[in-house]
Order: structure tokens, then sequence, then C-alpha cells
């Protein structure tokens, strides 16, 4: 379960999270990305974990047939309800890890950039499987513990530093107590999901950012074009963050 305090309070902590633009920039991509691997979409069910403010949850519920969203964050969910009130679309608060919907209650579960928020990655994997329904599907959008930059922190190479090292660097930049996120390694996350069918999404989202959406590399595109996407997958577990698939067995 979430067990840092910042977390349940994270709006205060990242005023970014309230920020509209960029969140419909990152729903516009996740909802690309699961158009290209799921038909049928106004039967389908979606829980949107970790939704913080809702911005990208009431852009997928403007698609989708029913969606749900839910954060540890009271503040963040109360500014959700208020703020987006269609009819298909509902919030709560509630623990990623331990939701308290029903097994395979879900056709589509949306996971970014969440998992290192849990002191326990493994438990809030289980808790994706659990709720999806066979042949579902989990957008993953992961940072990797080999980033050069800590966007929570907006600071650099935190994650190299022994922990009570990042923790004196947060305190002195006054942006928290202590530096209490945990990012996985490519392999580290690839073992924690190995229930799940993987899609690597992000060489080919590199490969092709049009198509994929992913408008950061957009302007890049002339030469991305140019790297051959089998190299983009051998190199996958260098990149700064990673947008998987996951899919569970039928």
């Amino acid at each position: 379960m979430i067990e840092r305090s910042v977390r349940r309070n994270y709006s205060l902590f990242n005023s970014k999270v309230l920020e509209i633009q960029g969140r419909l920039r990152i729903a516009k991509q996740i909802a690309k990305v699961l158009s290209l691997y799921s038909i049928g979409t106004r039967s389908l069910k979606v829980l949107d974990i970790g939704c913080s403010s809702g911005v990208i949850t009431n852009y997928l519920a403007g698609i989708y047939g029913n969606v749900i969203g839910i954060d540890v964050d009271e503040r963040s969910i109360s500014i959700a309800k208020k703020k987006f009130t269609r009819k298909n679309l509902k919030f709560f608060v509630r623990d990623g890890s331990k939701s308290l919907f029903r097994d395979r209650s879900f056709d589509i579960v949306v996971a970014n950039q969440v998992y290192y928020c849990f002191a326990n990655p493994g438990d809030f994997f289980k808790e994706v499987y659990r709720l999806l329904k066979p042949g579902g599907i989990c957008y993953l959008g992961a940072r990797n513990k080999y980033t050069l930059w800590d966007a929570q922190y907006e600071l650099p190479l935190l994650s190299f530093m022994p922990q009570p090292m990042a923790s004196f660097l947060v305190r002195l930049s006054g942006r928290s107590q202590e530096y209490d996120v945990e990012y996985r390694t490519y392999w580290q996350l690839k073992k924690l999901c190995t229930k799940f069918e993987i899609k690597h999404i992000t060489p080919k989202g590199i490969h092709d950012p049009k198509k994929y959406r992913f408008e950061k590399v957009m302007k890049y595109r002339s030469l991305v074009r140019l790297i051959p996407e089998w190299l983009l997958v051998k190199i996958e577990q260098v990149m700064p963050n990673f947008v998987w698939l996951l899919v569970k067995p039928k």
C-alpha cells in the first residue's frame, strides 16, 4: 500500500499534477496507444489508478463507456469530482494496491507513473492482475531507475545516490523532507510483471511518434526514423521512461 504521507497530499507537493495542458498531452498519448490494441471502446470499463485531479480520467471517459479514477490524495479527488461530472465517470479515494473492486472488473487499467509510489510494487502489480478481465490490458507508464533527471523532485541523479544522500539534497532544495521513491530498472520491472504478456511500446513510439502520439519526439522524427526499430528495442533498458502494455492471458 502507499505509506508515504507525501503521496496522500501529492497535489500540494507537486502542483504539475493539476496542470491541464501537460496532462491532456499524456491523456491523448494513452488513448492513442490503447486504441491500437483495443476495440469496442464504448463497451469497455476502465480504471485509472493514481488519477490525481482527473484530467486524464475525464479525457478517457469521452472515449470509453465506463471510467473510474482512484487516488489516495483526497484533495485531488475532491477537485476531480467538482470539475468533471460526466455520467459515465466516477472518482474514489482508494489505495491502488487494495482497491476493493471485484476480481476481473475492468477491461483496461491505466497505471501511468505510479508504480514507484508503492512501498511494495509487487502488491500493486498483483492487484492490477486481479482487477483485469482475461485478455484485459494495463497501460503502464514507468520511470527507469537509471534516469538522469528526477521528474518528481526536479533534481538530477537522485536515483543513482544512496538514499541518505538523495534525501539530504531533497531537504536542501526545500522540496521535501525525504527522498521517498524507489524506481526499478528495466529488468526489475520485467520480473514484477512476469504474469503478463508485455508489449514494449517505447521503441515503437520513438520510431513512429506520429502513429503512437509521442508528441515530445515528434520534432525529432526525421532523425529518429533513421534509427532502426530493432536497435531501439536493444537499448530500451537504458531509456528514462518505459511505456508498456501488460496483457493478462485469456
